[in-house]
């Protein structure tokens, strides 16, 4: 597999892009009331990499990827991947995956 930080970097920067284009369509007020877009932030585990979603002041978990094998994962919680919530990886996913993706299987 590919160097896993740079497909996570990729990753990410993939999904700032697609929700800043969202932000500047749907979201002005973001801008206005809190001075930012959305950003995510990757934090770190042994197992897996959490990607958090911060908008509006207010943060969430996008998902979770598998370090070893580069696995998207939807999240159960804040602080665990669902088992068998698979639903992509980074070596070959064609877009960014969003909201209702994580509900169907890829």
């Amino acid at each position: 597999m590919k160097n896993f930080k740079e497909l996570l970097d990729s990753y990410v920067a993939v999904l700032e892009a697609k929700h800043k284009e969202r932000d500047d369509r749907e979201y002005k007020s973001l801008q206005e009331t809190f001075g930012q877009y959305t950003k995510f932030r990757v934090d770190m585990g042994k197992k897996f990499a959490k990607i958090v979603i911060i908008s509006g002041g207010q943060s969430a978990v996008h998902c979770f990827v598998e370090i070893e094998n580069g696995n998207i994962h939807k999240a159960a919680t804040f602080r665990a991947p669902q088992k068998n919530g698979i639903r992509g990886n980074l070596t070959n996913i064609s877009r960014p995956i969003f909201g209702s993706d994580f509900y169907c299987k890829n």
